[in-house]
Protein backbone atom coordinates (compact mmCIF):
# COMPACT_ATOMS: atom_id res chain seq x y z
CA UNK A 1 0.00 0.00 0.00
CA UNK A 2 1.74 3.21 -0.88
CA UNK A 3 0.38 7.16 0.15
CA UNK A 4 -0.75 9.47 0.88
CA UNK A 5 -1.01 12.91 -1.56
CA UNK A 6 -1.94 15.81 0.15
CA UNK A 7 -3.85 17.96 -1.76
CA UNK A 8 -7.08 20.49 -1.60
CA UNK A 9 -10.25 19.36 -2.80
CA UNK A 10 -13.00 21.44 -3.31
CA UNK A 11 -15.52 19.24 -5.02
CA UNK A 12 -18.37 16.40 -4.93
CA UNK A 13 -17.56 14.12 -1.87
CA UNK A 14 -19.42 11.43 -3.46
CA UNK A 15 -17.48 11.88 -6.33
CA UNK A 16 -13.68 11.20 -5.49
CA UNK A 17 -11.29 10.13 -8.46
CA UNK A 18 -7.74 9.30 -8.33
CA UNK A 19 -5.30 11.20 -11.00
CA UNK A 20 -2.70 9.27 -12.76
CA UNK A 21 -0.33 12.55 -11.89
CA UNK A 22 -1.17 11.17 -8.20
CA UNK A 23 -0.16 7.52 -8.99
CA UNK A 24 3.03 8.77 -10.55
CA UNK A 25 3.96 10.89 -7.68
CA UNK A 26 3.45 8.29 -5.46
CA UNK A 27 5.64 6.01 -7.76
CA UNK A 28 8.36 7.83 -8.13
CA UNK A 29 8.78 8.44 -4.28
CA UNK A 30 8.73 4.69 -4.11
CA UNK A 31 11.32 4.15 -6.37
CA UNK A 32 13.62 6.01 -3.97
CA UNK A 33 13.52 2.99 -1.50
CA UNK A 34 12.34 -0.07 -4.11
CA UNK A 35 13.73 0.26 -7.02
CA UNK A 36 12.17 -2.38 -8.76
CA UNK A 37 8.99 -1.37 -8.07
CA UNK A 38 7.50 -0.73 -11.42
CA UNK A 39 7.93 -4.63 -11.58
CA UNK A 40 5.00 -5.65 -9.65
CA UNK A 41 1.53 -5.18 -10.85
CA UNK A 42 -0.90 -2.86 -9.31
CA UNK A 43 -4.48 -3.62 -8.29
CA UNK A 44 -6.07 -0.79 -7.70
CA UNK A 45 -5.86 2.62 -6.47
CA UNK A 46 -8.20 4.42 -4.07
CA UNK A 47 -9.05 7.89 -2.76
CA UNK A 48 -10.51 9.41 0.49
CA UNK A 49 -11.45 13.07 2.41
CA UNK A 50 -8.95 13.42 5.22
CA UNK A 51 -10.76 16.52 7.46
CA UNK A 52 -7.84 18.32 8.54
CA UNK A 53 -8.60 20.83 10.92
CA UNK A 54 -8.57 24.19 9.04
CA UNK A 55 -5.61 26.62 9.32
CA UNK A 56 -5.14 29.24 7.49
CA UNK A 57 -2.04 29.92 5.01
CA UNK A 58 -0.69 26.53 5.74
CA UNK A 59 0.15 23.73 3.17
CA UNK A 60 -1.87 20.27 3.39
CA UNK A 61 0.97 18.54 4.57
CA UNK A 62 1.33 20.99 7.59
CA UNK A 63 -1.90 21.10 8.45
CA UNK A 64 -2.25 19.29 11.97
CA UNK A 65 -3.48 15.72 12.46
CA UNK A 66 -4.97 15.76 15.61
CA UNK A 67 -8.82 16.01 16.68
CA UNK A 68 -11.07 18.70 17.93
CA UNK A 69 -14.59 18.29 19.32
CA UNK A 70 -16.58 21.09 18.89
CA UNK A 71 -19.50 22.33 21.61
CA UNK A 72 -21.90 24.20 19.59
CA UNK A 73 -23.78 25.67 22.68
CA UNK A 74 -20.71 26.64 24.50
CA UNK A 75 -19.11 28.28 20.30
CA UNK A 76 -22.43 29.84 19.12
CA UNK A 77 -25.43 29.05 21.78
CA UNK A 78 -26.60 26.50 19.33
CA UNK A 79 -28.26 23.60 22.01
CA UNK A 80 -28.00 19.94 21.14
CA UNK A 81 -24.99 19.86 18.60
CA UNK A 82 -21.90 18.07 19.28
CA UNK A 83 -19.20 17.73 16.25
CA UNK A 84 -15.84 16.17 15.94
CA UNK A 85 -13.22 17.46 12.49
CA UNK A 86 -9.67 16.29 12.27
CA UNK A 87 -8.16 13.01 13.59
CA UNK A 88 -7.32 9.73 11.88
CA UNK A 89 -8.87 6.41 12.03
CA UNK A 90 -5.73 4.99 14.12
CA UNK A 91 -7.58 7.36 16.90
CA UNK A 92 -11.18 7.02 16.51
CA UNK A 93 -12.17 5.45 19.26
CA UNK A 94 -10.31 8.39 21.54
CA UNK A 95 -12.11 10.36 19.58
CA UNK A 96 -15.45 9.09 20.32
CA UNK A 97 -14.46 8.73 23.96
CA UNK A 98 -13.78 12.36 24.74
CA UNK A 99 -17.25 12.71 22.27
CA UNK A 100 -19.41 10.86 24.51
CA UNK A 101 -17.62 12.35 27.82
CA UNK A 102 -18.53 16.07 26.53
CA UNK A 103 -22.14 14.38 25.50
CA UNK A 104 -22.45 12.22 29.08
CA UNK A 105 -21.52 15.51 30.96
CA UNK A 106 -24.26 17.94 29.35
CA UNK A 107 -26.88 15.13 29.83
CA UNK A 108 -26.00 15.36 33.61
CA UNK A 109 -24.51 11.74 33.22
CA UNK A 110 -21.28 11.21 35.41
CA UNK A 111 -20.60 7.88 34.10
CA UNK A 112 -16.93 8.18 32.30
CA UNK A 113 -17.00 6.02 28.65
CA UNK A 114 -15.92 3.10 28.97
CA UNK A 115 -14.53 2.22 25.27
CA UNK A 116 -10.69 2.39 26.05
CA UNK A 117 -11.97 -1.30 28.05
CA UNK A 118 -14.40 -2.62 26.50
CA UNK A 119 -13.04 -5.17 23.58
CA UNK A 120 -14.75 -4.59 19.79
CA UNK A 121 -16.83 -7.06 18.84
CA UNK A 122 -15.32 -10.43 18.61
CA UNK A 123 -12.44 -8.85 19.91
CA UNK A 124 -12.87 -10.95 23.55
CA UNK A 125 -10.52 -14.00 22.82
CA UNK A 126 -8.52 -15.86 19.90
CA UNK A 127 -10.21 -18.96 18.34
CA UNK A 128 -8.11 -21.84 17.56
CA UNK A 129 -8.56 -21.38 13.91
CA UNK A 130 -7.38 -25.22 12.93
CA UNK A 131 -9.62 -26.84 15.77
CA UNK A 132 -12.58 -24.43 14.01
CA UNK A 133 -11.78 -25.51 10.36
CA UNK A 134 -11.48 -28.93 11.59
CA UNK A 135 -14.78 -29.05 14.07
CA UNK A 136 -16.85 -27.33 10.65
CA UNK A 137 -15.05 -29.04 7.68
CA UNK A 138 -14.11 -25.22 6.38
CA UNK A 139 -10.84 -24.69 4.38
CA UNK A 140 -8.65 -23.74 7.41
CA UNK A 141 -7.15 -21.00 4.92
CA UNK A 142 -10.52 -19.61 5.15
CA UNK A 143 -11.54 -19.72 8.41
CA UNK A 144 -8.04 -18.40 9.55
CA UNK A 145 -9.21 -14.98 7.83
CA UNK A 146 -12.31 -15.06 8.86
CA UNK A 147 -11.06 -14.61 12.18
CA UNK A 148 -8.89 -11.86 11.41
CA UNK A 149 -11.96 -10.24 10.38
CA UNK A 150 -14.40 -11.35 12.65
CA UNK A 151 -12.44 -12.58 15.89
CA UNK A 152 -14.58 -14.44 18.00
CA UNK A 153 -17.75 -14.24 16.12
CA UNK A 154 -15.84 -16.55 13.52
CA UNK A 155 -17.53 -19.51 15.60
CA UNK A 156 -21.22 -17.89 15.49
CA UNK A 157 -20.86 -17.32 11.50
CA UNK A 158 -19.41 -21.31 10.73
CA UNK A 159 -22.42 -22.37 13.06
CA UNK A 160 -24.45 -21.22 9.34
CA UNK A 161 -23.21 -24.33 8.00
CA UNK A 162 -24.64 -26.81 10.15
CA UNK A 163 -28.31 -26.74 8.38
CA UNK A 164 -27.03 -25.32 5.63
CA UNK A 165 -23.89 -27.14 4.35
CA UNK A 166 -23.76 -24.99 1.12
CA UNK A 167 -22.58 -22.25 2.87
CA UNK A 168 -19.11 -23.40 3.24
CA UNK A 169 -18.65 -22.59 -0.63
CA UNK A 170 -15.62 -20.18 -1.31
CA UNK A 171 -17.27 -16.73 -2.87
CA UNK A 172 -13.87 -15.24 -3.48
CA UNK A 173 -10.65 -16.90 -3.32
CA UNK A 174 -8.26 -14.40 -3.67
CA UNK A 175 -9.59 -13.13 0.34
CA UNK A 176 -10.98 -15.86 1.19
CA UNK A 177 -14.25 -15.25 2.10
CA UNK A 178 -16.98 -18.09 2.55
CA UNK A 179 -21.05 -17.87 1.60
CA UNK A 180 -21.49 -18.38 5.30
CA UNK A 181 -19.50 -15.10 5.91
CA UNK A 182 -21.55 -13.10 3.75
CA UNK A 183 -24.99 -14.62 5.28
CA UNK A 184 -23.94 -13.71 8.14
CA UNK A 185 -22.90 -9.79 7.26
CA UNK A 186 -26.43 -9.86 5.67
CA UNK A 187 -28.19 -10.50 8.71
CA UNK A 188 -26.31 -9.37 11.38
CA UNK A 189 -24.43 -6.08 10.17
CA UNK A 190 -27.00 -4.39 8.04
CA UNK A 191 -25.45 -5.26 4.53
CA UNK A 192 -27.70 -4.47 1.53
CA UNK A 193 -25.04 -4.27 -1.30
CA UNK A 194 -22.15 -5.95 -2.55
CA UNK A 195 -19.96 -2.70 -1.51
CA UNK A 196 -20.98 -3.27 1.93
CA UNK A 197 -20.20 -7.12 1.88
CA UNK A 198 -16.82 -5.68 0.42
CA UNK A 199 -16.10 -2.94 3.18
CA UNK A 200 -17.12 -5.79 5.99
CA UNK A 201 -15.12 -8.48 4.05
CA UNK A 202 -12.63 -7.46 1.18
CA UNK A 203 -14.57 -9.10 -1.33
CA UNK A 204 -13.39 -8.18 -4.71
CA UNK A 205 -10.82 -6.18 -3.23
CA UNK A 206 -7.90 -9.07 -4.46
CA UNK A 207 -5.70 -9.46 -7.29
CA UNK A 208 -9.01 -10.40 -9.23
CA UNK A 209 -10.91 -7.51 -8.36
CA UNK A 210 -14.34 -9.57 -8.62
CA UNK A 211 -13.78 -11.68 -11.59
CA UNK A 212 -14.43 -14.47 -10.29
CA UNK A 213 -16.49 -13.71 -6.97
CA UNK A 214 -19.08 -10.49 -7.65
CA UNK A 215 -21.33 -12.92 -9.72
CA UNK A 216 -21.19 -15.69 -7.01
CA UNK A 217 -21.94 -12.55 -4.20
CA UNK A 218 -24.81 -11.46 -6.14
CA UNK A 219 -26.68 -14.54 -6.02
CA UNK A 220 -26.03 -14.94 -2.31
CA UNK A 221 -27.44 -11.45 -1.96
CA UNK A 222 -30.18 -11.78 -3.96
CA UNK A 223 -31.13 -14.93 -2.28
CA UNK A 224 -31.06 -12.89 1.66
CA UNK A 225 -32.64 -10.01 0.73
CA UNK A 226 -35.41 -11.50 -2.59
CA UNK A 227 -34.34 -9.37 -4.99
CA UNK A 228 -35.53 -9.72 -8.44
CA UNK A 229 -33.56 -10.72 -10.96
CA UNK A 230 -33.38 -6.89 -12.13
CA UNK A 231 -32.60 -5.96 -9.05
CA UNK A 232 -29.49 -8.29 -8.68
CA UNK A 233 -27.93 -7.54 -11.70
CA UNK A 234 -28.31 -3.72 -11.05
CA UNK A 235 -26.53 -3.94 -8.10
CA UNK A 236 -23.74 -6.41 -9.60
CA UNK A 237 -23.18 -3.71 -12.38
CA UNK A 238 -22.84 -1.06 -9.69
CA UNK A 239 -20.35 -3.24 -7.95
CA UNK A 240 -18.18 -3.76 -11.04
CA UNK A 241 -18.23 -0.08 -11.86
CA UNK A 242 -17.25 1.34 -8.70
CA UNK A 243 -14.34 -1.74 -9.18
CA UNK A 244 -13.81 0.32 -12.26
CA UNK A 245 -13.18 3.57 -10.98
CA UNK A 246 -10.44 2.19 -8.94
CA UNK A 247 -9.10 0.62 -11.64
CA UNK A 248 -8.74 3.00 -14.08
CA UNK A 249 -6.07 4.88 -12.81
CA UNK A 250 -3.54 2.02 -12.67
CA UNK A 251 -4.64 0.33 -16.04
CA UNK A 252 -1.80 -1.01 -17.64
CA UNK A 253 0.03 -4.33 -17.70
CA UNK A 254 -1.10 -7.18 -16.23
CA UNK A 255 -3.84 -5.35 -14.70
CA UNK A 256 -4.97 -4.08 -17.78
CA UNK A 257 -5.54 -8.15 -19.07
CA UNK A 258 -7.19 -8.79 -15.66
CA UNK A 259 -9.97 -5.58 -16.32
CA UNK A 260 -10.30 -7.06 -19.75
CA UNK A 261 -10.99 -10.85 -18.25
CA UNK A 262 -13.67 -8.97 -16.04
CA UNK A 263 -15.57 -7.15 -19.26
CA UNK A 264 -15.28 -10.01 -21.23
CA UNK A 265 -16.62 -12.61 -18.28
CA UNK A 266 -19.52 -10.25 -17.23
CA UNK A 267 -20.66 -8.32 -20.18
CA UNK A 268 -19.59 -10.60 -23.01
CA UNK A 269 -20.31 -13.96 -22.14
CA UNK A 270 -22.81 -13.48 -19.26
CA UNK A 271 -24.50 -10.91 -21.25
CA UNK A 272 -24.47 -8.32 -18.04
CA UNK A 273 -26.59 -5.26 -18.68
CA UNK A 274 -29.50 -6.76 -20.59
CA UNK A 275 -31.93 -6.78 -17.84
CA UNK A 276 -30.44 -2.97 -17.03
CA UNK A 277 -30.97 -1.24 -19.87
CA UNK A 278 -34.15 -3.08 -20.86
CA UNK A 279 -36.85 -0.48 -21.27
Amino acid sequence: VLGTTDDDYYGDLDDLRVSEDEVEYLMQGAERYLPDIRRARMIRAWVGIRPTLFAWGKNEDALSRDHKVFDHEAIAGVKGIVSIAGGKLASYRLMSEEAADLIGRKLGVNAKCQTHLIPLPGGDRMPDADALAEKYQAPVYAVHRMIYRQGSRAEQILELTREQPELKEMICHCEPVLACELVHCIRKEWATTLSDLRNRTRLGTGPCQGMRCAGMAAAVLAKELDLSAKQAEEELVSFLEKRWKGNRPVLEGKTLEQEELIQAKYFLVANLGRLVNRK
